[in-house]
């Protein structure tokens, strides 16, 4: 197989275009050990795109970023067109935020916890929000551990997907993923003897920006 082949000898430019091949081939994308290994073949090319430095050349890192950008795009349009698949064998094997959020945990550095975010983290979260779905993007950014300490690049991020999505026409689509976000923090939130502020605070622990986007209170400038 062509796409094995090309992991071997670690061209990952070739594997990527292989991939978006087979998974838009309904003879491939029904087969689930096919679209398994595909699968598996996608998250080792983003974890090697995410451990390239700018001296990498094997990788091909651009001079201005810690990765390798125009790689990782790819990734994350491949995990969306799986998602999107017609076919539930395809579309059923991944989910697009859940993928995402494993990739920005591993931009973190183990021996910085609960401070600044990273200059990799900071620059995912920039390609996250430039590139994937307006509502695979805020669930991921809903998701990320290190969102309580990284508002200045949250609420920029949040900005570009909403008006992404906005002239995108997904209105509905984004409406739909702020009342699951809304759903979920709300479950978690154990309401006992808190008073309303106090409960607030604890459903929306990221600060004021998750409270406006889920009262609608945000406006964008398009």
């Amino acid at each position: 197989m062509l796409l094995h082949l090309s992991m071997q000898i670690s061209d990952y430019h070739i594997a990527t275009e292989l991939v978006g091949e087979i998974i838009t081939d309904p003879l491939y994308c029904s087969d689930l050990n096919i679209i398994s290994e595909t699968l598996s073949y996608i998250r080792t090319i983003a974890l090697a795109s995410l451990e390239c430095d700018d001296d990498s050349q094997s990788i091909g890192s651009s001079l201005d970023q810690p990765f390798d950008t125009s790689l990782l795009r790819r990734i994350i349009l491949l995990f969306h067109m799986m998602a999107t698949s017609r076919l539930a064998v395809c579309r059923q094997s991944v989910k697009v935020p859940e993928e995402l959020i494993d990739l920005l945990e591993h931009c973190s550095e183990e021996e910085e916890v609960d401070i600044i975010p990273t200059e990799k983290e900071e620059a995912f979260v920039n390609l996250i929000s430039e590139t994937a779905a307006p509502s695979d993007a805020l669930l991921t950014l809903n998701g990320w551990e290190n969102s309580a300490q990284a508002s200045s690049v949250i609420i920029p991020s949040l900005r570009t997907s909403l008006i992404l999505g906005a002239r995108g026409g997904m209105s509905n689509e984004i409406s739909c993923t702020l009342l699951q976000i809304r759903q979920v923090r709300e479950e978690g939130a154990d309401s006992g003897d808190l008073d309303d502020n106090e409960l607030n605070k604890k459903r929306l622990p990221n600060g004021g920006i998750w409270q406006s986007l889920l009262r609608g209170d945000v406006q964008i400038d398009k």
